[in-house]
């Protein structure tokens, strides 16, 4: 877990009327502070443009960045955002052709059709939306699914269940 900034520094800041009930908005619809939505875009927008200047300068200048906090960011990061990290995943219904491997139900002491059956069954009957369903049919697999559908769990012997 990366460490947390906790020096703060207070900055008062005036906004127009307009930008001011646009922020407002934004903070009620999303459940934000406006803190935290301005500090998001400083770090998102003005330092990723900052970090692109200095690599300019940098590169055409011959110029060596000073020993700012900002400046050993820029050095210690990559300046390119990832595919994978620069937007969350979106929560999508659960697809028609899921088939999660079946060493999942397996570990878990599942009868894999079963599992994935009774699994199908709940998440479409409840209009469930998620954002990685292989990770939600294995924390179903680990936790509630052998419990609430019996009929999930592997048979050893005829009446002998698997605990």
């Amino acid at each position: 877990m990366a460490k947390k900034d906790t020096k703060m520094k207070e900055l008062r800041v005036r906004l127009p009327e307009k930008h001011h009930a646009i922020l407002e908005e934004y903070c009620e619809v999303y459940g934000q502070t406006p803190s935290s939505t301005i500090c998001g875009y400083i770090v998102e927008d003005l330092w990723q443009a900052l970090a692109r200047t200095r690599e300019v300068v940098v590169k055409f200048n011959n110029f060596t960045p000073n020993n700012s906090p900002v400046s050993q960011i820029v050095e210690k990061s990559s300046l390119k955002k990832t595919p994978t990290s620069s937007k969350k995943k979106k929560a999508k219904p659960l697809p028609e052709d899921f088939n999660p491997p079946r060493e999942i139900a397996e570990r878990f002491g599942l009868d894999h059709e079963r599992a994935v059956t009774a699994f199908m069954d709940w998440a479409l009957s409840k209009g469930h939306t998620y954002a990685d369903w292989e990770a939600c049919y294995r924390n179903a697999c680990r936790g509630w699914l052998g419990e609430k559908f019996e009929g999930a769990r592997k048979q050893l012997h005829q009446g002998v269940k698997v605990i």
